[in-house]
């Protein structure tokens, strides 16, 4: 009977393992990163379509498809907007709703896509004739509403008003016609003929059909 003792030199093989290792952890962490980056681009990239989308429906939800102006209930928001500032700083506020003279004709004898187009021009004119902080709306069909805050008083409201119909009065080419249209104004002021937006709108738009019969096409509502 005998016993063998054999003793290795371990230096070499503990200097092998360490390398070993080090080129695995190397490889897996080189794995998670490329896996994390593709992670973060597919999840960065999800998130930013998914905010852009929102921004476009937020969009769409609150301005007019054919216009892209402001719609009803974006108007009413900033109507109410305007209103809470003028309450603090104690300044008037305008509200107008504009209608175009005889577009039901423009539609029956041309159809609703010279409709659609004559809308669409008479859009853009009216908010070039605008300040900045001016509002110009859609409100449906061929009725326009517009926002006048910190204006001065009812005689620059309809100075504004008249201004608007006077840019409208050049003709219009739609589909190689030239169209002229008028348009009928009225005019509601805060605090004077209302504290609410409800109560401005209406009294607007009574004061449109008010101006619908008279030559000048512009009034201010009266009690």
């Amino acid at each position: 009977e005998g016993a063998v003792q054999l003793a290795l030199p371990y230096a070499a093989i503990e200097a092998g393992v360490r390398g070993d290792t080090l080129k695995m952890s190397l490889l897996i962490f080189l794995g998670l990163a490329l896996l994390y980056t593709a992670l973060f681009r597919i999840v960065a990239g999800a998130s930013s379509a998914l905010r852009l989308q929102a921004e476009v429906n937020e969009h769409q939800a609150l301005h007019d498809a054919l216009t892209d102006l402001p719609n009803r209930t974006l108007f009413h928001d900033r109507v109410g907007l305007a209103l809470a500032t003028a309450r603090r700083e104690h300044t008037p506020v305008a509200v107008m709703i504009m209608d175009l003279d005889r577009f039901k004709e423009v539609n029956d004898t041309l159809g609703h896509a010279s409709g659609d187009e004559l809308l669409k021009q008479a859009g853009v004119r009216l908010r070039s004739a605008l300040r900045e902080s001016d509002t110009v709306a859609r409100l449906g069909g061929d009725e326009f509403g517009v926002l006048l805050p910190r204006v001065v008083d009812s005689t620059a409201a309809v100075s504004v008003a008249r201004k608007l119909r006077k840019v409208l009065e050049e003709p219009f080419t739609i589909h190689g016609l030239a169209l002229q249209i008028e348009a009928s104004v009225g005019i509601a002021l805060y605090p004077e003929h209302g504290e609410d937006v409800q109560s401005l709108l209406q009294r607007a738009d009574v004061a449109m059909y008010v101006a619908k019969e008279h030559p000048g096409g512009c009034e201010v509502y009266a009690r």
